[in-house]
Formats: C-alpha cells, structure tokens, sequence
C-alpha cells in the first residue's frame, strides 16, 4: 500500500476578544421568532415563555433596537405555506425592516431542511445581510459581534 502525502492546514483561530474579523455595531433591529406546533396547554406556556423571554433579552440589550416578536401558534414548521408571521418576518427582512433574528433553535426557525436553507441563504445575500441566531445551537449568521446571553462570550 503506498502512503499518500497529507497537508495540514491549521484552522484559523478568530480572536473573540477583539472580534478577529468581525465587526461589532450598535442599532441593530433586532426580532424574534417563536413557534409552537401544537395548541397543546403545555406549548401554550412555551409559546408565552419564548414571546416573553425575546421581549426582555432583545429590550435590555444595549445596542440592540426591539424590532417586533413574530409568533406563529399550533402551526407546523415543515412547510412556510400557513406560517403568516414566519412569512411576514421575511418580508419585513426582505423590506430592509430587519439586521437581526433571534430564535430558539434551528426547529423552531424550519422543520424542513430546504426551507430553512433557502430562507437563512436569501437573508444572507441581502445588501445588508440579516444575520440569524439560533440559540440552543449557539450558531450566528451573522458578520458582525454578538454577545451570547449569560456566558461573556462572542461570535
């Protein structure tokens, strides 16, 4: 068996001190997006939670710009089709209305796989882009400095 070469390239390191290529900014209009797929009571503590929880956290973060909470209740996140606050969300991204959306998890943004790609990619290729935080994750689209909420960290 003949042993092929290998490169090593080392994996760049972003310095979260000082942002590395990042670019903090303030006035960022910041909005929320909550889902729950069932009318269940238990989900109707979560929806209020998540709706109350977003509220708080984007109002009390300086620089931050409260930009609205989009909530659709006891609707599926597998298809956009009867998702009207998901849809209006991206419309008023679409508009310019938007920089950033926070939102609890990657399921909670899309069940399904392509709409989520195809909506996180049409939010990225807009002049600016409109970044997207999913929590759970702790994954940003965004390209300029965010502070996760209580742990001192940055992406």
């Amino acid at each position: 068996m003949t042993r092929q070469k290998v490169d090593v390239i080392p994996a760049s390191v972003r310095s979260v001190q000082n942002g590395g290529q990042l670019k903090a900014q303030t006035n960022i209009r910041v909005a929320a997006y909550c889902r729950v797929s069932t009318g269940d009571e238990s989900q109707q503590t979560s929806y209020t939670t998540q709706k109350a929880f977003y509220t708080d956290l984007i109002t009390k973060k300086p620089g931050w710009i409260f930009a609205g909470i989009y909530a659709d209740e006891a609707k599926s996140g597998t298809n956009r089709e009867h998702r009207e606050e998901f849809n209006r969300m991206m419309k008023d991204a679409m508009d310019g209305k938007l920089d950033y959306i926070v939102t609890k998890s990657i399921s909670r943004f899309a069940r399904n796989t392509i709409d989520s790609l195809t909506c996180t990619r049409e939010l990225r290729q807009l002049k600016p882009p409109v970044g997207i935080y999913f929590e759970k994750e702790y994954i940003s689209t965004a390209l300029y400095l965010i502070s996760i909420p209580n742990t001192g960290l940055f992406l």
